[in-house]
């Protein structure tokens, strides 16, 4: 399971977008784990939304919303924790894990089948090392969607460590 852990983290990290890196991660993890559907749900403004799927209808990726405090999903997020259940309504087989970069929730990854079964300790493992490799590489696609949407110009002001002119491409760490 290593060498699937590190091709899906190194296929989303070759992602050029939000939606395409997402795309890749529920394929190939739904894939990985041999289960009927995979699902990413991100966290914008206190909602879980529906972002990428690999098994639910595609219609809903970017519809379906729900708050933190609705469902499982809403609780795997809201409780920072995994959960792993035999049996879950029209889905028997259900495991959820939050993603979370510097301590804060920023989505959710979810694989889940129609045929009763227990997730594995070692899928259980699996997909929590998965969602920790890709928390860095999903909050950084989403920073840079929203700084191509931003319209205006993002001016920094620093100071001078010597006098003279530089001319270099500069990098941001951390939010905006």
């Amino acid at each position: 399971m290593l060498n699937m852990l590190r091709d899906i983290t190194q296929a989303v990290a070759r992602a050029n977008s939000l939606e395409s890196a997402l795309t890749i991660l529920v394929s190939q993890t739904r894939l990985a784990m041999a289960t009927h559907c995979c699902s990413i749900y991100i966290l914008e403004q206190q909602h879980l939304v529906l972002s990428a799927t690999e098994g639910l209808e595609k219609s809903a990726v970017g519809r379906v919303s729900m708050p933190l405090s609705e469902g499982l999903v809403g609780l795997v997020a809201e409780r920072e924790e995994a959960i792993n259940l035999a049996a879950e309504e029209e889905y028997r087989a259900f495991l959820a894990v939050p993603i979370i970069f510097q301590k804060q929730v920023v989505g959710v990854i979810v694989v889940q089948q129609p045929e009763a079964r227990q997730f594995s300790e070692n899928e259980e493992a699996f997909l929590m090392t998965l969602a920790a490799q890709l928390a860095v590489v999903v909050r950084s696609l989403k920073h840079k969607a929203a700084i191509t949407n931003v319209q205006q110009q993002v001016v920094f002001s620093g100071e001078t460590a010597s006098s003279g002119i530089a001319i270099a491409h500069g990098l941001v760490l951390g939010g905006l």
